[in-house]
């Protein structure tokens, strides 16, 4: 794998080098003792010719040239060599070691290193990349193998996390239509509780509407009856002759007795 931070594989081209500071410093130091007709012609050829550089390409081409060259700086070499110096990079050069000694092909260490290849980048790693590397088929066919061994896990989790998934769904699933299944029927109940106590104010208004006839039909006969039985009296007390009045009924005694 080749490293990020190669230099550029394009040449310098010829606008870069015909174009570049200090050769503009030269011509502008000699055109100043130039005849001035003859650098009036010149600046002016210049200005309309197509392959006049703007300064947004002129800028362009100045920062890919530092961005090209930072690496070469002291800072960065600097930086470069305090990762390099760093505990955790020791640690991570160590398990380097340590894994490409238990496949046996610890002679492939500073290929790696050399390629800025890492313990923690090492199952990145493609067949094409170890190509590239320079490491031969077989030391290459024990790392692929080994890669594949360490995926293993993460292929297991990932399917055990899927099947975490569908079987959380299918439950979620489940658990919605059983409390669907519970509202319905609680509204269905609730329908027929309401029904039902309709049902039961109806019957017990049929009821008392229908004790109230009871009782009315029942006054209507007692009254016929207790009409029946006034006119009954009233009849026999019409024909029953008038008792006399006591002092009447004793003077009758007394002469009754005096005649005697």
């Amino acid at each position: 794998m080749a490293s990020s931070s190669q230099l550029s594989s394009h040449p310098a081209s010829k606008h870069r080098r015909t174009h570049s500071p200090f050769t503009s410093d030269i011509s502008f130091i000699s055109r100043e003792y130039e005849d001035p007709s003859v650098a009036a012609s010149t600046e002016t050829s210049f200005l309309k010719s197509p392959l006049r550089p703007t300064y947004s390409e002129t800028r362009q081409t100045e920062n890919y040239s530092e961005n090209e060259f930072s690496v070469f700086t002291p800072e960065k070499q600097a930086e470069d060599k305090r990762v390099m110096d760093s505990p955790k990079f020791t640690d991570l050069q160590e398990d380097l070691a340590e894994f490409l000694k238990t496949l046996g092909i610890e002679e492939y260490f500073e290929v790696f290193l050399k390629n800025k290849i890492g313990i923690e980048d090492i199952e990145n790693l493609t067949k094409e990349d170890l190509i590239d590397m320079g490491i031969p088929l077989g030391p290459r066919n024990k790392i692929l193998r080994a890669l594949q061994e360490l995926n293993k896990p993460h292929e297991i989790y990932e399917e055990k996390s899927k099947d975490n998934i569908n079987t959380r769904e299918k439950l979620k699933g489940e658990i919605d239509s059983f409390m669907n299944e519970i509202n319905d029927l609680a509204k269905k109940s609730k329908d027929k509780s309401i029904e039902r106590r309709k049902t039961m104010v109806r019957e017990e208004f049929l009821n008392l509407a229908q004790k109230k006839e009871l009782i009315m039909d029942r006054i209507l006969k007692n009254s016929e009856i207790i009409q029946l039985l006034m006119e009954k009296i009233e009849t026999k007390l019409q024909k029953t002759p008038k008792p006399k009045r006591l002092g009447s009924l004793n003077l009758d005694l007394i002469k009754l007795k005096i005649n005697n």
